[in-house]
């Protein structure tokens, strides 16, 4: 009985450890390896920019700026070329358990995005399965024929993944209405979706 109390001390304390843990101090940390083109100290500089009601922004290679356009605790949005991002997320496992989820997105021209996982240190994880997305994912259409068609006819898919403000839902949007021709658009007309959501299960994200 007389070990209850520091048990629960231990697992108070392991609590608050975790709830310490905010996506600022990660991206101050950051390797330099997965953000080169920005060090510490400019890092520091565009939190400390941002909290401060400043426009957040640094120079950057080729007459470019990397601009800090959102942070919470949990979030952040860096825009790192006038073409190009990085989202930080971080994402719960359980009670005392928290994942990083980084997202790149280039557009060239059309926007894709790239989900890979990190634990606390930085180090990859590849145990979380990424979301399997193809056109006919997009595609309001239950009749199998029709879905193998469209895959056929949509030989690439391009996709920007966004994590809806305050949540962990990924927020997937394609660029099939851009990349199509208007005879293919008019055929599937009404039949496919600007969106879909792809929700956080803690083992990675499904719809």
């Amino acid at each position: 009985m007389k070990r209850k109390p520091v048990s629960l001390l231990m697992i108070c304390l392991l609590s608050m450890t975790v709830q310490a843990v905010n996506v600022q101090e990660l991206f101050l940390n950051m390797p330099a390896s997965l953000l080169p083109t920005l060090p510490k100290a400019a890092r520091q500089d565009l939190v400390d920019f941002y909290t401060n009601n400043r426009v957040a922004a640094m120079p950057a290679a080729f007459n470019n700026q990397m601009v800090l356009k959102n942070l919470t605790n949990d979030y952040l949005l860096l825009q790192t070329t006038p073409s190009s991002t990085i989202q930080l997320k971080l994402l719960p496992l359980n009670d005392t358990a928290t994942v990083i989820a980084v997202i790149h997105t280039a557009q060239g021209p059309l926007e894709d995005s790239r989900l890979l996982f990190y634990g606390l240190d930085w180090k990859p994880l590849d145990r979380f399965y990424q979301p399997v997305l193809k056109p006919h994912s997009f595609l309001k259409s239950t009749d199998e024929s029709l879905i193998a068609r469209f895959d056929t006819v949509c030989n690439r898919l391009f996709v920007r993944l966004t994590f809806e403000a305050g949540t962990t839902t990924l927020l997937a949007e394609h660029a099939l209405k851009t990349d199509l021709t208007e005879d293919i658009l008019q055929a599937y007309d009404g039949m496919i979706e600007d969106a879909i959501r792809l929700h956080w299960t803690g083992d990675g994200f499904e719809r």
